[in-house]
């Protein structure tokens, strides 16, 4: 049942993700015209190489973690969190983003999916590696 839950919550995540750079780019153009401006010369403005190591690190181990989470193998579940804390990091170091309030709470609600997907994965008995076999 938690497997099912599980894999439901990864195919939401999946498609939040698709659907949040829909959501962003029209949240942005409802944004008073100087906060428009402000973003649109934070996007002009070359990115740190570190942030962006850390954002394709981030997204890679996210997209292979999520992979074996749906596959139920234990490398999802030990890359999952290190995914999130990376993609955290990139953000934090990304500098200030101006957005709007329902894309914030949209924010917020892909945290909670992934607060829910980290429980779930260190709840669940079928990510725990086999027991040795005896010889």
């Amino acid at each position: 049942m938690k497997v099912k839950a599980l894999r439901t919550l990864v195919v939401i995540d999946w498609a939040m993700v698709v659907f949040g750079f829909g959501l962003y780019e029209l949240s942005v153009r409802s944004l008073p015209v100087p906060l428009r401006a402000f973003i649109a010369a934070q996007d002009a403005a070359p990115q740190s190489p570190l942030v962006k190591a850390l954002l394709y690190v981030g997204i890679g181990l996210w997209c292979i973690a999520t992979v074996g989470i749906m596959r139920v193998r234990p490398a999802g579940r030990l890359l999952y969190v290190p995914s999130l804390i990376v993609l955290l990091a990139a953000v934090s170091l990304g500098g200030p983003k101006s957005v709007t309030g329902w894309f914030s709470v949209f924010e917020q609600l892909s945290a909670l999916v992934d607060g829910a997907i980290v429980a779930l994965l260190y709840t669940t008995r079928e990510f725990e590696p086999a027991p040795p076999t005896p010889l």
